[in-house]
């Protein structure tokens, strides 16, 4: 991960014309956009899942038969 930022940083300082680091930052926005999107369901996935099991253990350590979704 590092690396990558350090390969990124490199390319960003080796823009040197306003007009095409312009275009190069939008770029780069839009590719952070679209891995965002990409990363969003399985996001969704993790958080049900340590949901799910944030509640068994809620209702193994209190006496709770569950809790209705």
């Amino acid at each position: 991960m590092k690396s990558e930022a350090l390969k990124i940083q490199k390319e960003y300082e080796s823009v040197v014309d306003f007009e095409k680091k312009s275009k190069w930052v939008e770029k780069k926005k839009h590719q952070q956009l679209v891995i965002n999107d990409k990363l969003v369901p399985y996001i969704l996935i993790e958080e049900n899942r340590i949901q799910r099991i944030w509640r068994e253990e809620y209702c193994l350590r209190f006496g709770f038969s569950g809790f209705n979704d």
